[in-house]
């Protein structure tokens, strides 16, 4: 890979072993490394619209969040679509565009969270389908990291904390005679 390559990555995730390294203006697709050293850029023959600055993998599934490319340079809530890439191996992919624009994405152990403009909050289990959250209204939101405990999401001047609930747990009952 040429120095000059990589423009402006945004994003780098672990997936398996692989580096991924996410851009948001890059033609063709997001770049692979297996040493940090050598990089190759994957083609999309999906999805190619699909700009990601931001990726979070589970363990299964890569789900990468942005904007679809439009052209879309418009400075208003709302008149942008957002876009997200999935996939399980880095060969085959998955779109959405049923997002608003997303800058960043964290799984917190059972679901994909994702924060975007226009105080955007969407949370997936799969990637390509997506539930709107309570975010706020008004304010582009910038980051996001998550655990099982917590999510925080990151503003222009707002950090908003919100505790996660937990898988609820089956009820186990252990007889020690037998029932009358």
């Amino acid at each position: 890979m040429k120095k000059n390559s990589l423009r402006l990555i945004s994003s780098l995730v672990l997936v398996d072993g692989t580096y991924l390294a996410l851009e948001f203006h890059w033609s063709g697709g997001p770049w692979t490394s297996t040493d940090g050293v050598h990089w190759r850029q994957l083609i999309l023959t999906t999805c190619q619209d699909a700009r990601t600055p931001a990726g979070a993998w589970n363990g299964r599934t890569l789900v990468g969040v942005g904007v679809t490319y439009t052209g879309c340079d418009v400075g208003c809530c709302g008149c942008c679509t957002g876009g997200t890439l999935v996939t399980p191996d880095l060969s085959s992919w998955g779109c959405s565009s049923a997002v608003p624009e997303l800058g960043d994405v964290a799984w917190d152990g059972r679901r994909f969270v994702a924060v975007g403009e226009c105080g955007a909050i969407v949370t997936s289990s799969d990637g390509l389908v997506w539930k709107n959250e309570r975010g706020l209204a008004g304010l582009d939101l910038a980051a996001v990291a998550a655990s099982p405990e917590m999510v925080v999401v990151v503003g222009p001047d707002t950090i908003l904390t919100r505790r996660t609930c937990p898988e609820p747990r089956p009820v186990r009952r252990r007889l020690t005679s037998p029932p009358r």
